[in-house]
């Protein structure tokens, strides 16, 4: 067998198992989506997505917001459905309670098309 050396320093077997310690774990974990060996973040409530529109909040802007468990790339998602549904993004408050996320969205110049940004938004969210 041959050693094999980490970048951490640490020399094991080229055919031994890591057994979820050091730093060839962790890097495996971050490059699977994993943490914790759960398979991703704690399970979110199970709620259905939705979302809030809060219009008198902003003087230029109406938010949306996102209540959705949270998921491998999730706010990536909703980003590409806004800019695909045509909404422009001034500012975002992204946040993430344990499982779930509460994600608001100052959105400019959506007008009329709040239904179809709500409708591509929900559909990422559920992806």
């Amino acid at each position: 067998m041959l050693p094999v050396r980490h970048s951490a320093g640490g020399v094991r077997d080229a055919d031994s198992k890591d057994r979820g310690g050091g730093a060839g774990s962790l890097r495996r974990r971050a490059r699977d989506g994993r943490r914790g060996g759960r398979g991703g973040r704690a399970a979110g409530s199970g709620a259905p997505p939705r979302v809030v529109w809060h219009r008198e909040v902003a003087t230029d802007a109406v938010v949306l917001e996102l209540r959705a468990a949270d998921s491998p790339a999730l706010l990536y998602r909703v980003a590409s459905a806004l800019d695909e549904a045509g909404a422009a993004v001034r500012a975002a408050r992204i946040s993430t309670l344990g499982g779930d996320v509460v994600d608001a969205f100052y959105l400019v110049g959506t007008g009329a098309g709040e239904q179809a940004v709500e409708a591509a938004v929900l559909a990422a969210a559920q992806a």
